[in-house]
């Protein structure tokens, strides 16, 4: 599938958002570089988007629940390059800022 230019200037903004909640939420991990961890988030970004990783960020800090948000972003980011998987941050894209 083909993307215009607006979707893929769409698609670097939202691989900078992710990729700022990745060094938030996983500090601890060490990549080799900046430009490793923007192509993970640029992969995720491309497959699954962010709003759902923002949903579940906001659902946790409502719920009182903030030690869930880095496990489950570290479970699915090392998701990304597997062809059968489901990320645990899907359909909580309703409980972004704009979602509310």
């Amino acid at each position: 599938m083909k993307k215009d230019k607006k979707s893929g200037n769409k698609d670097i903004d939202n691989m900078i958002i992710l990729r700022d909640i990745v060094s938030e939420y996983l500090s601890h991990w060490e990549f080799e570089d900046i430009l490793q961890k923007s192509m993970i988030c640029h992969k995720y970004v491309e497959q699954y988007g962010v709003k759902d990783i923002q949903g579940f960020i906001q659902f946790c800090k409502d719920k009182d629940m903030e030690n869930k948000i880095t496990p489950t972003i570290a479970h699915d980011l090392n998701g990304t390059f597997d062809k059968c998987f489901s990320p645990r941050t899907t359909n909580y894209g309703k409980y972004t800022q704009e979602g509310k």
